[in-house]
């Protein structure tokens, strides 16, 4: 117990002293490389922004989770945990090669500005060479077909991926949301004995806290895409190697337990479906970037920049929490839980339909 605290506290204190101490370094040196973002055209920021808070963000991540798993496999009997951690070097590994490709994509978009295609394509590849990689990055939901399984694989990744990206558009709120995610996962590492997996979580919250302590509204510095496609994709693939089910009695052995995911991650998949839509309907092309995200059309109703994200804050972390509870409820209670989650968008559409109104 007492190692599984003190493992958690590092977990999240290293990462996020880490986040704190590159964002700064980033702040001062982006400016001087003329690495920032330009206002203009939609863009709300009235004065150049510096960039690169992704690339901080990643190595923040990145050296202490490497650093784990060099002394995971040279000191394995450290404590007992980090022979879960050197079985699983192999998907550990990849996915800090896979987070590197996707941060320097966003990187390079960025910079110099790519195509949609470019991107896609480079981030299929990237959820592809990951499934064929390592059994253990990969969404079965029980698809004993392998194409299915493939398939789910890379439509997760690549969505969620992007639905993090979609979702920076206002400060503070991609990292928040993020954060709020990752220690809901972390609740359910623990919740299910996947100590290791907590803490991978909790190192992703370490980071994100970091950063928005330079983010947060008024932001001094911003993650970019660099940032937002790989915490997205971060957290697409942590999703995918935690366990939602094992056959067997509770706290892992409920089926429903496999929603976990989509209750945590609710938020990002509703901005990006809406705003799609949105798009779809004005006829206009889904990756054509404009004000109609989730926390525009809250800004709209009448709430501030802080107050827009808070409510979003509060709605992830409600849902988030509902899904802790999945995994231990017999199929009424899941019901519930399910029906609360529903009612919560239920809430959300009615409140923006009356606004409209009265606007």
């Amino acid at each position: 117990m007492t190692v599984t605290v003190i493992g958690a506290a590092v977990a999240f204190v290293v990462p996020f002293v880490a986040s704190i101490v590159l964002t700064a370094v980033a702040l001062r040196v982006a400016p001087r490389l003329g690495f920032v973002d330009r206002p203009g055209g939609r863009k709300a920021h009235e004065r150049a922004m510096p960039l690169g808070g992704g690339v901080a963000m990643y190595l923040a991540w990145a050296l202490p989770v490497g650093a784990l798993l060099v002394v995971a496999c040279i000191a394995p009997r450290l404590c007992g945990h980090t022979i879960d951690v050197a079985a699983r070097a192999v998907p550990l590994v990849l996915l800090l090669v896979g987070g590197l490709v996707i941060m320097a994509l966003g990187l390079l978009d960025d910079a110099r500005g790519l195509s949609v295609a470019v991107r896609l394509v480079v981030q299929i590849g990237v959820a592809a060479g990951l499934y064929l990689a390592s059994r253990e990055l990969r969404v079965t939901l029980f698809a004993g077909w392998c194409v299915l399984s493939f398939g789910y694989t890379v439509l997760w990744v690549l969505g969620i991926t992007n639905a993090f990206n979609f979702l920076d558009n206002m400060d503070g709120l991609s990292a928040g949301v993020a954060l709020v995610a990752s220690v809901i996962l972390a609740v359910v590492g623990f919740q299910t004995n996947q100590v290791v997996m907590a803490w991978l979580a909790l190192a992703l919250a370490g980071v994100t806290a970091g950063f928005l302590v330079f983010n947060f509204p008024p932001a001094r510095i911003y993650m970019g895409d660099a940032g937002a496609l790989f915490i997205g994709f971060t957290l697409s693939l942590l999703t995918v190697l935690f366990t939602f089910y094992r056959s067997g009695d509770a706290p892992s052995g409920r089926l429903y337990g496999v929603l976990m995911p989509l209750f945590i991650l609710a938020l990002p998949i509703f901005d990006t479906l809406t705003v799609v839509v949105i798009r779809l309907r004005a006829g206009r092309p889904v990756w054509q970037g404009d004000r109609n995200h989730f926390s525009h059309r809250l800004v709209a109703l009448g709430m501030s920049t802080r107050e827009a994200v808070l409510f979003i804050y509060l709605v992830a972390f409600c849902l988030g929490l509902a899904s802790t509870l999945l995994s231990a409820l017999d199929v009424a209670d899941a019901i519930v839980v399910f029906v609360i989650g529903v009612s919560i968008f239920i809430l959300i559409a009615l409140l923006e339909r009356a606004g409209r109104r009265k606007l």
